[in-house]
């Protein structure tokens, strides 16, 4: 997980390296370094909730 979230960390607009610059890489590193921390197996479950509303107008 951390792998992926070292490559999705580029699509939010405060961590785009744009913005992040030549310290890209030391924020990738921080961030694998405290999940890990966090979770030494490096496995993190995401849970994701869709709700969908149907609608009509009346006729």
């Amino acid at each position: 997980m951390t792998d992926l979230f070292g490559g999705a960390a580029p699509y939010y607009s405060y961590t785009a390296p744009a913005r992040l610059g030549d310290r890209l890489p030391a924020f990738v590193e921080a961030a694998r370094a405290a999940l890990l921390a966090a979770e030494p197996s490096g496995r993190w479950e995401l849970t994701t909730t869709t709700e969908v509303l149907i609608a009509r107008r009346p006729a």
